[in-house]
């Protein structure tokens, strides 16, 4: 039952079971909401105060949800997504929230 991160073909269902609160046909639109919800209260507040208001749980997630967000920018922004009109327009998107 351990988690892998990278699933090794594009079957949905390769998913951490951990992660089973999100499903298949709207696992972008939760990940998405969540993680703006996320990176507002890091912004409005700033990490270390958040890392340190975290519950003992929740605490090593805090790091690790701005760990993963560097792997996601750095996989796709080095690989044949790097150029891609799509990546460019999202960004700019992003940067308006």
């Amino acid at each position: 039952m351990g988690m892998n991160p990278i699933p090794k073909d594009n079957d949905m269902n390769l998913i951490p079971e951990k992660n089973d609160m999100n499903m298949s046909y709207c696992m972008f639109e939760n990940t998405e909401a969540a993680l703006l919800q996320c990176r507002s209260l890091l912004i409005a507040r700033g990490y270390d105060r958040v890392e340190a208001e975290a519950g003992e749980y929740e605490r090593p997630h805090v790091m690790g949800l701005v760990e993963l967000c560097r792997q996601v920018v750095q996989e796709f922004d080095e690989g044949e997504y790097g150029d891609d009109e799509l990546i460019k327009t999202l960004a700019i998107d992003w940067s308006g929230r």
